[in-house]
C-alpha cells in the first residue's frame, strides 16, 4: 500500500486488521512511490514472492498514483492494482492503468 499521508495508512491498516484475523494478510505500507517501486523491483530481481495486490493513493505529492500504476502494470502485469481516492474525477483514469 502506498499513500503519502501517514494517517491514511494507519486508517487503512486498521480496516484490514479485521480481515487479517480470518485470512493470511500482510500489509507493507509505503509513504513514497519511489520506495514502493524499488521494493517491487527488488522482489523481481531476487525472485522472491511478489505482492498480489497493490493499493495506491491517486493524489500524492511526488507523482500521481495513476502514472505509477501504469508503470507497475507494465513491469509487473500479474499484480492487481486498486486505487484509493476521495476524488471522483480520478475514478475513470484508474481504468487506464488496468486497475480494479
Amino acid at each position: 500500500m502506498c499513500d503519502d499521508q501517514e494517517e491514511h495508512i494507519k486508517q487503512i491498516c486498521n480496516k484490514f486488521a479485521d480481515v487479517s484475523k480470518e485470512y493470511p494478510l500482510q500489509i507493507n505500507p509505503f509513504l513514497s512511490l519511489a520506495t514502493l517501486l524499488e521494493q517491487l523491483k527488488k522482489h523481481a530481481k531476487e525472485n522472491t514472492a511478489m505482492p498480489e495486490l497493490v493499493l495506491l493513493d491517486i493524489k500524492m505529492s511526488e507523482v500521481d498514483g495513476i502514472s505509477l500504476g501504469k508503470e507497475i502494470k507494465q513491469t509487473f502485469p500479474d499484480i492487481c492494482l486498486v486505487f484509493l481516492t476521495a476524488y471522483e474525477e480520478y475514478a475513470i483514469k484508474g481504468y487506464e492503468a488496468n486497475a480494479f
